[in-house]
Formats: structure tokens, C-alpha cells, sequence
């Protein structure tokens, strides 16, 4: 029979697991790092291929009766997912309601301007564009209110994004078009404050909520709201789902169900200007999608947009290497 092992044996093998542990640690913070990087562009890519379709359902059916379709549908759709997969007990269920209830009513105002907007705009460039002005709007929030230092590579990163975002829509149509203001315009600039609103809010909340029961119970806010309003505003008619029952399905199924949840998710990465910045890649998606689907030709100026943008994504992504810090949720003092 062999004797006992010597002591330092056993602290070899103790070492060796430690190592273990500690190279699995690694590897499983390089994966979250990864998909954290991947998450904001597949929900750009969502968000980006459904702006066709909510056009088309803008067109047959009023703004918050369209809503509230696409959000008890979306909410039908996230309810077997948030029973099954809702697995995280650390946080209580009663911390979700109040940040989904704030998020929810000014997701309910972001929803309801676009929709208006879309239906008074002429242009789908034009609203294309003004609605994902949010990407620079985020910054300017986050600096001027809540005192967040922003590097100057970002500033630039943003402004890439927002001509790229001109190029774009500005290819779809003549540049004497993009200029002029209407009333639909407007209306699309108060939606992109309120999307920007929106991703901070939800930044603001993340570390505080289960993101799939805060996803639908957001989701719900909004059905509940924009019902209530189609009752008020407009004379809710079954008959005309039908006639858009493709653009209805597309938006509540991916745009909302997935499309908002993906945005929940993507948004546990602390660097909220960053991920904004990759929101608005649903631009470039829109117009690639365009192209595949619709057989639409992109211009040499949409062309260019597109890789400004990817352009200022990479270098956003690089310049934010590092371990970014979610700000408190209290304004500084300026």
C-alpha cells in the first residue's frame, strides 16, 4: 500500500484547480464581453428590417391602435418565454414593476410619436433619419444632465454616425427634400427624444430587474396605453388588421417581443453612448434590408453612409476598451 501524499502534492493540486477556476472565470467574462459587443447590432439588424413593415402598417391602421395590436400580441409572445427561462430569484419580481411602469410609459410616448409621425411624413428617409438622431442624442443627455465624461474619440464616433445617418436617407431622396420641416418632422424629433429617453431610463434601471419580466411587463404598459388611447383618440376597426396582418405580425413578434427584449439585455453593458451608437446601425440594416427584400437600389451616398457608420461603430468599440462604470442614477451637480 502506497503511504499519504506529501503536503505539497496536495497544494500542487489545489493550485491547479484554482487556476482552473479561475481561466474558466476568464473565459466566461470574454464570452459576456463578446456577446455584449454582438447583442446592439442584432437588435439594430430587428429594429432596422421591421422599419419597412411599420411603414406598410402605418399606412391601413391609426398609429395607437396599431400599437396597441402589436403590443398585446408582442406581450402574448414574451409570456411562455418569461415562465420558462425566467429563472433569476436573486431579484424580486415587486422590483421589476416600478422602473417597467416608467420605462413602459415613455416607450408608450416613443411608440405613438413615430407611428404619428410616419403616418404625417411623406418621406420614409426622412423619418428614417430623424427617428435615429437618438444615437446623439444619448451623449448629449448623459454629459449636459448627468455630468458623465465622454471621450473625445466617442464625440467623434457619434458624429460619423449622425452624417453617415444623412447620407443614408439622403440618398433615398433629394437633399432639398431632407430640409424642409414639417409637421411630421417634429414629430419624429420628439419621438428620437423620447427613444433616447428610453435607452437611459434603461440603463438607469438594468442593474435593478429581472430583464424578461421587466421586457413584457414594459411591453404590457404600453398595450394597456396605447388601448385606452385608440378607445379615446380613434375608431379602433378589426376588419383593417387583416389588411395588414404581415407588418403587424412582423412588429410584434421580432421589433417588439425580441427587438425590446434584445435591447434589455444589450443594455447590461454599462456604456450606454457606446450601445447607442450601435443602435443606430438599424439605419444601415434598413437600407440593406431595402435592398434584399424590396430590390431597392442603394446610391452611392446610402452606400457611403453605411460604412461611415460601421466606421464609427469600430472606433467606438476600440476607444471604449476597458472597463466602462454605470454612472449613479442621481444628476450631478453642475
Amino acid at each position: 500500500m502506497h503511504g499519504l501524499l506529501p503536503a505539497s502534492t496536495w497544494l500542487l493540486a489545489g493550485d491547479g484547480l484554482k487556476n482552473r477556476g479561475a481561466s474558466k472565470k476568464l473565459l466566461l467574462e470574454d464570452a459576456r464581453k463578446v456577446l455584449l459587443s454582438v447583442l446592439p447590432l442584432v437588435t439594430a439588424l430587428v429594429w432596422g428590417l421591421g422599419f419597412v413593415a411599420q411603414v406598410k402598417g402605418a399606412e391601413s391602421i391609426q398609429p395607437f391602435f396599431y400599437n396597441s395590436i402589436r403590443n398585446i400580441i408582442g406581450a402574448v409572445a414574451l409570456a411562455p418565454v418569461v415562465l420558462l427561462f425566467d429563472t433569476n430569484r436573486d431579484r424580486p419580481a415587486a422590483g421589476c414593476i416600478k422602473p417597467a411602469i416608467a420605462c413602459g410609459i415613455i416607450l408608450f410616448a416613443a411608440q405613438s410619436l413615430q407611428q404619428i409621425g410616419l403616418g404625417l411624413t411623406a418621406s420614409s428617409a426622412k423619418g428614417g433619419f430623424l427617428t435615429s438622431i437618438y444615437a446623439i442624442l444619448v451623449p448629449f443627455i448623459e454629459f449636459f444632465i448627468y455630468g458623465r465624461k465622454i471621450k473625445k474619440a466617442i464625440w467623434i464616433s457619434v458624429i460619423m454616425s449622425l452624417i453617415g445617418l444623412f447620407l443614408i436617407f439622403a440618398g433615398a431622396g433629394s437633399v432639398a427634400e431632407m430640409l424642409v420641416v414639417t409637421k411630421g418632422d417634429l414629430t419624429l424629433l420628439a419621438n428620437s427624444l423620447m427613444y433616447a429617453i428610453h435607452i437611459i431610463a434603461i440603463d438607469r434601471a438594468i442593474d435593478r430587474v429581472r430583464p424578461l419580466l421587466f421586457s413584457i411587463l414594459q411591453v404590457l404598459v404600453v398595450a394597456v396605453l396605447s388601448t385606452a388611447a385608440a378607445f379615446i383618440f380613434e375608431t379602433p376597426e378589426i376588419q383593417v388588421i387583416r389588411s395588414a396582418a404581415f407588418p403587424i405580425l412582423y412588429c410584434a413578434l421580432v421589433s417588439t417581443a425580441i427587438g425590446y427584449t434584445l435591447q434589455v439585455f444589450s443594455q447590461k453593458n454599462p456604456n450606454v453612448v457606446l450601445t447607442s451608437i450601435m443602435f443606430s446601425t438599424e439605419a444601415m440594416f434598413a437600407s440593406i434590408g431595402g435592398m434584399v427584400l424590396l430590390k431597392e437600389r442603394l446610391s452611392a451616398s446610402a452606400i457611403a453612409g453605411c460604412l461611415l457608420i460601421f466606421a464609427s461603430v469600430i472606433i467606438a468599440q476600440i476607444f471604449s476598451a476597458g472597463k466602462a462604470v454605470r454612472p449613479s442614477s442621481e444628476p450631478s451637480e453642475r
